[in-house]
């Protein structure tokens, strides 16, 4: 069998009639420039959302993308693939007149990865949206500091539930830089008290990919302190789970995507005590900054943190000008 041409379409056209979403299943592959003019854009749409599930896409990227792509379409009154141009993307971004520029380049960022599959099936000769570069001021994000953590310590109960469990989540993802949702699904088999690591498979990581970090000897005797003390919780409750990170009740601290027991905690703490820079991203951030000074790669701390690229761990890896200058001072000698 011939290979197909990039330029080919995952669609076949039989009429000359615009391609409706209800007809998805009759079109196996377009032909000609004039048939893919003619597919209609919820058709397409739904084409593209389906392809990104097979692969693997999480069912909240996939709503984020339907979302924005929505908004799109319905405020430029896109009806084909043919209506998408340059001017009606600025034309979009025009609309959102007291939303910010960063907010902005992040649903910008959703319709152009369905952009992105309209032109890998072909439907796109080109990717005439890449010109679009939206211009936003980087506000620094501080990492949260060894200080930070040793003063939240000192005012927490240990002896309490909440308190202690709550001190264990702050102090896994300081020592590890793991995700606040990769924690909330961590369960005991994680856990490797022989290895002293965490062994996460990739059902629980953003990248899907397994990956392996180290614990120190204090954090493995607060997690099995912590998992003796959920086993008499989920007894009394009747409840049947392995999460290492749950609520009184015994049930999952991650409700949904947008609430999670224990980031909620974390800033009730940071607010109440006085600690800026401490939330989950700066915990993170604290992880690779610790890295950083002592002596780690970008790239090994770019793979701890599961990151994508090295451009986003460059973001989590900020110097002041002091800094940056004392440690290019150190390569001139």
């Amino acid at each position: 069998m011939a290979r197909k041409n990039r330029g080919e379409s995952i669609f076949k056209v039989n009429q000359s009639a615009p391609l409706e979403a209800s007809n998805l299943d009759n079109f196996i592959h377009c032909q000609t420039p004039n048939e893919i003019n003619k597919i209609e854009i919820h058709m397409a749409l739904k084409r593209v959302l389906k392809q990104m599930e097979l692969n693997g896409n999480r069912p909240r990227t996939m709503n984020d993308y339907n979302k924005q792509f929505n908004d799109f379409i319905n405020k430029c009154e896109i009806v084909y693939i043919s209506d998408i141009t340059i001017d009606k993307i600025y034309q979009w971004l025009e609309s959102m007149r007291d939303v910010q520029n960063s907010t902005k380049r992040i649903r910008f960022k959703a319709v152009a990865a369905i952009l992105n599959r309209f032109f890998e099936n072909g439907w796109i000769p080109n990717k005439f949206w890449r010109v679009i570069k939206i211009k936003v001021d980087e506000k620094v994000k501080e990492a949260t500091t060894p200080k930070d953590v040793d003063r939240l310590l000192r005012i927490l109960d240990l002896s309490n539930y909440f308190e202690f469990r709550d001190a264990c989540a702050v102090l896994l993802i300081y020592q590890t830089g793991i995700r606040i949702n990769t924690l909330s699904q961590l369960e005991t088999k994680h856990i490797k008290f022989d290895q002293k690591c965490l062994v996460l498979d990739g059902s629980i990581m953003k990248n899907r990919k397994l990956s392996m970090l180290p614990l120190s000897d204090d954090m493995l005797e607060m997690l099995s302190l912590l998992m003796y003390q959920n086993d008499i919780i989920r007894n009394s409750k009747n409840i049947d789970n392995n999460l290492i990170f749950i609520t009184m009740e015994g049930t999952s601290v991650q409700k949904s995507d947008k609430s999670n027991a224990i980031r909620r905690r974390i800033g009730t703490y940071s607010k109440d005590f006085d600690i800026p820079n401490l939330n989950p991203h700066a915990l993170r951030r604290g992880f690779a900054t610790n890295l950083l000074r002592k002596g780690a790669s970008v790239a090994l701390i770019s793979k701890a943190l599961s990151h994508a690229d090295l451009e986003t761990t460059s973001r989590y890896l900020y110097l002041d000008s002091t800094e940056a200058s004392n440690e290019l001072r150190g390569y001139l000698d």
